[in-house]
């Protein structure tokens, strides 16, 4: 997309990176783990400076990064959940 801008979490088994290009931007989040009986974390997404909504893509072991739905941002802020070993994706 052109410009990598901050993205960080307070988990140590999610990854979030985030870029931004001349009329895109991009979310992608990962949540991997060994825990076999793990189950979906719920997520806190401070986005500043972003759209209103965004795309959901999902890429586990029912989706090959499918669009699942719309992800609403409130107050700069988008509250959503992800399954243990996989990776969304907001556009």
């Amino acid at each position: 997309m052109g410009t990598q801008t901050e993205g960080k979490s307070n988990d140590k088994e999610v990854y979030v990176l985030s870029a931004v290009g001349e009329d895109k931007q991009g979310i992608l989040i990962t949540y991997f783990t060994n825990n076999e009986k793990a189950s979906r974390k719920k997520i806190k997404l401070n986005v500043n400076g972003g759209r209103a909504s965004y795309e959901l893509l999902a890429l586990d072991k029912t989706h090959d990064a499918q669009s699942v739905g719309i992800v609403e941002i409130k107050d700069g802020v988008a509250e959503l959940s992800i399954k243990p070993n996989s990776a969304i994706y907001l556009r």
